[in-house]
């Protein structure tokens, strides 16, 4: 069917624009199928729905980072952040899910604390003024004085989902 092999494709190009947005930030990806997860979900699942869906599980692991960590540097408060680990296919159970969890707070407060601290102060600058602003996103990504000449409306483009 040539519909579907080309929203298959549409997927796969999307995972590939993720993987390169979060590279360019210096975030760590903990494996491709939590992306392939993430735009592999039916497109009649809004995230409001998969959110309510996994509501106590999305609490469980928030307990288990709230008993690491009360930086949301280290620990965001955000659902997203903790959905990723559900809808992924990586863990086999509740155990390795976990695991990999402590396993990326660990990382966030040791080698990669720099990379989330610095990336969370890009965001809240990039949203002041109640607008986007993508420059200090951009001026904060590592090597950014080296790639951002290279990073031009010429070389990435930006699309948005329909709204639901």
């Amino acid at each position: 069917d040539p519909i579907r092999h080309k929203i298959a494709r549409n997927r796969k190009m999307k995972v590939l624009d993720a993987i390169f947005h979060l590279a360019i930030l210096g975030i760590s990806v903990p494996s491709p199928a939590t992306l392939v997860a993430a735009f592999s979900a039916p497109v009649s699942s809004s995230l409001q729905s998969l959110l309510a869906t996994h509501k106590s599980d999305i609490a469980s692991l928030k307990d288990v980072a709230a008993a690491i960590s009360h930086d949301e540097d280290v620990a965001p408060q955000n659902d997203v952040f903790y959905l990723r680990y559900l809808l992924s296919d990586a863990y086999d159970d509740d155990e390795q899910r976990v695991a990999a969890l402590k396993s990326n707070l660990e990382w966030r407060m040791s080698e990669g604390n720099a990379i989330v601290t610095g990336a969370r102060g890009a965001i809240r600058s990039a949203t002041e003024g109640g607008r986007w602003n993508n420059d200090p996103i951009r001026n904060a990504a590592p090597h950014a004085a080296s790639i951002n000449g290279y990073l031009t409306s010429a070389q990435c483009m930006t699309t948005s989902l329909p709204t639901t």
